[in-house]
């Protein structure tokens, strides 16, 4: 067993995807990787590839077959570590591991053989499914002198860009490769191959010919976010929306559901909008809106002066944090969320509990339905329980409801199929914006 290590850094990062062309965002830009699921930029799979085989030192002298199974992605600056098995007539199988996470495996057969029969059946990969992708991209061409381990270089960049640009695209992610090279084959083109195969998860199986290398690998599409999908606003929810006639404040408003919500409340000017925000900055500027700045965690009374400066006011919790659902967080993680979801809330209710003009809507858990058992989804419903024995007692209106997952620029990234819009989800459950805008 032996073990080794390297370091992918930012700097790295971008010069990769300046030479590879691959400027997939959830790679190389940080609020777009801040809203994705993984909370902050990943490393390329591809590069992650290239930096072990050059520790592996593969000789290109024989045949051989490699297999890369990605199972998390890697993160820049951190050491990347990976331990090196040899087996049996001189195979290798790595396993790959950043900060004790098991990032996936490489599995290198050496003197691997392609029969005719077995190359015939490998060429197969993307024919199983009779609609074939007509995805076939032409690359700048290699300099013919350069060595086979740069053409697997210059291979492994051209695979990320077409994954990460052509097709699937952005949010797209490489699952798995399979390396097959072998002195017989002659490809004189590059060229590429791709079929969907599994529709349910938006599976694609692609094949990359060149020269004498043989590629198979698979690759995930994700579902892309489009800013205006939520606000195409049917007569039936302005007509409600039209009703309001409470002062409202939305804690949490720059991105998600409190966005959502300010940007269909803005269209009733005859009431004044109360928008909070931290790290982003909301992006509405209408006359009825006023934005503040409050970071809750340090300051609970600006929120308590606006609540006093209203008679009558609606209040929307809609205050958010980056999400996990790693079985080990960070304990500064769990308790950002102990804080925000938890206890903030509650004092916000015991500061009204006695005021009948004021209501509160607090949406529970929306992601119960992908891990219950996550740290998250339990201070979620630990708030739901508590906030429910508190509206017993309460003056004030107090509403919960729990959303499903709502398309916004998070949830896209949590789920394979792709969330409901908001505003067709409120024309589903009209009832559920009535509650909201009905008098106490």
């Amino acid at each position: 067993m032996i073990r080794k290590r390297f370091i992918i850094t930012q700097n790295l990062g971008k010069k990769f995807s300046t030479k590879s062309g691959d400027n997939n965002k959830i790679h190389i830009n940080n609020d777009y990787a801040y809203n994705s699921i993984f909370g902050k930029k990943i490393c390329f799979g591809s590069q992650i590839l290239i930096e072990s085989l050059k520790l592996l030192n593969i000789s290109f002298k024989d045949n051989f077959s490699l297999k890369v199974s990605f199972n998390q992605p890697a993160f820049y600056e951190i050491p990347i570590n990976i331990i090196i098995y040899k087996k049996k007539d001189s195979n290798q199988l790595i396993e790959i591991f950043q900060l004790n996470r098991f990032l996936g495996n490489i599995e290198i057969n050496k003197k691997q053989l392609l029969s005719q029969n077995y190359f015939e059946e490998k060429l197969k990969y993307t024919k199983q499914n009779k609609k074939i992708l007509n995805k076939k991209i032409s690359f700048k061409k290699i300099n013919p002198k350069s060595s086979d381990r740069e053409k697997l270089n210059y291979l492994l960049m051209r695979l990320s860009k077409y994954v990460g640009v052509y097709f699937p695209g952005e949010n797209s992610l490489i699952l798995e490769i399979e390396i097959f090279y072998n002195k017989n084959l002659n490809f004189r083109k590059f060229e590429i191959e791709s079929s969907e195969y599994d529709k349910r998860f938006k599976l694609i199986k692609n094949t990359l010919k060149f020269e004498k290398f043989l590629i198979l690998f698979k690759s995930l599409e994700r579902p892309k976010f489009d800013k205006n999908k939520n606000y195409i606003y049917s007569k039936k929810i302005k007509e409600i929306v039209k009703n309001l006639k409470d002062n409202i404040l939305i804690i949490g408003a720059s991105q998600g559901l409190g966005l959502q919500f300010l940007k269909i409340f803005k269209m009733n000017k005859k009431i004044n909008l109360y928008a909070t925000y931290n790290k982003n900055k909301i992006s509405i500027n209408d006359t009825n809106v006023s934005k503040i700045k409050v970071d809750i965690k340090k300051d609970l009374k600006k929120i308590y002066e606006i609540i006093a400066k209203s008679r009558t006011l609606k209040i929307f919790y809609f205050v958010s944090e980056k999400i996990y659902f790693e079985k080990k967080l960070d304990n500064q993680i769990k308790k950002n969320y102990k804080h925000l979801f938890l206890e903030f809330p509650i004092k916000i209710i015991n500061r009204i509990l006695n005021n009948k003009k004021i209501q509160f809507f607090y949406p529970s858990t929306i992601n119960i339905e992908i891990d219950k058992n996550s740290y998250y989804s339990k201070i979620k419903l630990l708030a739901e329980k508590k906030i429910h024995k508190l509206k017993k007692k309460s003056k004030a209106k107090i509403l919960t409801h729990r959303f499903p997952a709502i398309y916004s620029k998070q949830s896209i990234n949590l789920f394979n199929r792709e969330p409901i819009s908001l505003s067709r989800y409120l024309d589903r459950n009209s009832n559920l914006l009535k509650l909201i805008v009905n008098k106490n």
